[in-house]
């Protein structure tokens, strides 16, 4: 025997919002391809910016080690979340002489599903006040549209 819920009044059974979701997934996909198809995609990094006291980086590296990660996400210019399921080319650089940075795992890419994933650095060295670390995430080509690399900068502070 089928459930019956009461949702704003309405008698809903199992089929109906078996129906509803159903729906709900082939609206989303009809709206992944629309944005691709555009090429309306927007890849973002959080955080884009951070300050980090160079000072604690160095005493965190000198314990249990330092390191910070960086959340993405495939979106379109309205918001919608991507369901895109693939990887992303992942780069580091440093302003630093003494410091050095590297991505966990020494991974080159990033995993991402359903339109979002995330990488961690990991700091080594020493790091002194107005040194800058970078991600780089390489955007690349979807699909045939061209998606704009985005990065992520800690620049250490005193």
């Amino acid at each position: 025997m089928a459930n019956t819920y009461n949702i704003v009044g309405l008698g809903m059974d199992d089929s109906t919002l078996e129906e509803i979701r159903l729906t709900e997934i082939l609206n989303q996909t009809i709206n992944n391809w629309k944005a691709v198809l555009n090429g309306d995609i927007v890849l973002a990094c959080s955080p884009a910016t951070l300050t980090n006291s160079a000072s604690d980086v160095n005493t965190a590296i000198g314990g249990d080690g330092f390191t910070r990660e960086i959340a993405l996400t495939l979106k379109d210019s309205a918001g919608n979340d991507l369901k895109y399921t693939g990887t992303l080319a992942v780069a580091v650089s440093k302003s630093s002489t003494s410091g050095t940075i590297t991505i966990e795992d020494s991974a080159t890419t990033v995993a991402v599903v359903n339109g979002a994933g995330s990488i961690t650095v990991v700091y080594a060295g020493t790091w002194a006040n107005t040194d800058t670390c970078t991600l780089t995430i390489t955007g690349g080509t979807m699909a045939g549209a061209t998606v704009t690399n985005k990065t992520s900068v800690d620049t250490l502070i005193a």
